[in-house]
Formats: C-alpha cells, structure tokens, sequence
C-alpha cells in the first residue's frame, strides 16, 4: 500500500508549490507557499550579496558559546600588528655554539658562491 504526502499553503490551504526557508532572529524557519504567495513573497526581493554577511553592533543578539571552542580569541590590536617578537637572548652555552656554527657554515657557503659567480 502506497501513501502519498501532499503539502499545503500555510497561509491559504491550497496546494503548495514551494517550500521557502526564511531565517528570523537567529532561528531558521520553513514555510509552505501556493503560486500566489511565493508570488506575494518574493516581489520586491534582493538577491544576497557574496561573502560572510556584516553583524550590526545594535542588531546583534548576545553571542552564545559554541561548544569545543577553548582558546581565547585575540584582541583586535593583535590580529592587526604585524610586527614580529624580539627574540629573546641566547643563555645556553650549548645552544649558543650551535648557532654561531651555523652562522659561520651560512656565511662560507654565501662566500664561495659569490667567489664562483665572480670567477665564471
């Protein structure tokens, strides 16, 4: 046995041609129309602009935490900078013989390849 579903308008009872999600508030929302209200609904319409859509400071609802999220956001002046951290001084005799040995290696390598590009 076959049973078949019909949807009707939600405004007028006639058979629906389209269902129509709308988002109110945050909340989203469906809503059967006939050919006459998706008529009524769609007159005088937009099409939505590409990208994130812009929060209004007066029109924004307070935030709710999202689930998961644990690390603090940045502030606004640190997403901003660009600058880089001083680094912080050398102590370790060990690490600190390392780098000097790896500066004077990058500096012999810069050397002998400016001394052959000279030479050829």
């Amino acid at each position: 046995m076959a049973e078949r579903s019909i949807t009707v308008c939600d405004v007028c009872g006639e058979s629906a041609v389209e269902t129509v999600g709308i988002r109110v508030g945050g909340r989203a929302l469906n809503k059967d129309l006939c050919r006459t209200h998706l008529q009524d609904l769609v007159s005088n319409t937009r099409a939505p602009k590409r990208g994130r859509p812009r929060v209004l400071a007066a029109a924004s609802s307070p935030t709710r935490r999202r689930a998961g999220r644990t690390r603090a956001r940045k502030s606004a002046a640190a997403r901003t900078t660009t600058a880089k951290r001083p680094r912080r001084r050398i102590t370790d005799p060990v690490t600190l013989q390392k780098r000097r040995a790896a500066l004077a290696k990058a500096r012999e390598a810069l050397a002998a390849k400016r001394a052959a590009r000279k030479a050829g």
